[in-house]
């Protein structure tokens, strides 16, 4: 019977190589559907615990949902006025906009209501990554000791997509709406991209989900190159990480 699949029977690694330019990185998409996966790119890449940096606004969102400090999309947090990098982020947001536009100080004062206490009970039950938060309360998820690897990263989204992982419907319900980038009539993508720097490296990640043409999948993309500019090809490390995933699943 003739592979037909619109991913196994098209994708190889000297294709996605040639896409990431030879880099260390790591591509896994996984059908839900199926519930197997297609691509496996990166070998020992995509075991390595690694910063999550804004990709970590998924599990940060349905933590402040869950235990009542967000109350849904449109909960406001009011800008403070303060000199951002990024101009969107000088102004006033909601938890969908903070998502969309990446927005680091929303979820900092998130992180200050949720507390030590309930992020070591969240990260344990979501059993994400290293549950690792020395870094800091405000920062252990940017650059710091916070870590998740790729294959880590497609088993909560699995959970996730999938109404697995132990938060309220609410909670999961929200944050897949608020994921969602595009939607046509057999596409829709949600996803969310992040940019770190560690010793002397660039890393972008792009992480989400894919409904196309009645079959369901999760994917994680990470991408690393030499550097501290929380950039790759002069642009934001995940925003190109995203440009690669898209090229990829060929939705660009």
């Amino acid at each position: 019977m003739p592979n037909t699949h619109v991913y196994a029977a098209t994708l190889h690694d000297e294709e996605i190589a040639k896409g990431f330019r030879g880099r260390q990185a790591c591509f896994l998409l996984y059908n839900l559907t199926k519930d197997r996966y297609e691509v496996t790119y990166g070998g020992a890449v995509c075991d390595m615990q690694i910063s999550p940096a804004s990709t970590f606004k998924i599990p940060n969102s349905l933590i402040g949902l869950d235990s009542g400090i967000l109350k849904d999309e449109n909960t406001l947090y009011k800008w403070d006025g303060g000199k951002q990098t990024i101009k969107e982020h000088e102004q006033d947001h909601t938890l969908a906009s903070a998502v969309k536009y990446s927005v680091v100080w929303y979820f900092q004062r998130v992180a200050e209501q949720v507390g030590e206490n309930r992020y070591h009970q969240y990260l344990k039950k979501l059993d994400y990554g290293n549950q690792d938060i020395s870094g800091g309360l405000t920062t252990f998820w940017l650059s710091s000791s916070l870590k998740i690897s790729p294959k880590e990263q497609i088993t909560f989204l699995a959970k996730l997509y999938r109404n697995q992982l132990p938060v309220s419907k609410h909670a999961l319900d929200t944050v897949k709406k608020i994921l969602v980038l595009e939607s046509s009539d057999n596409t829709v993508l949600s996803g969310k991209t992040g940019s770190a720097s560690v010793d002397g490296i660039n890393i972008g990640w792009y992480v989400g989900h894919l409904t196309k043409n009645g079959e369901e999948y999760v994917f994680a993309t990470n991408l690393q190159a030499p550097g501290t500019d929380y950039k790759i090809d002069n642009v934001y490390s995940g925003l190109r990480t995203k440009e690669i995933t898209l090229e990829m699943l060929k939705l660009k």
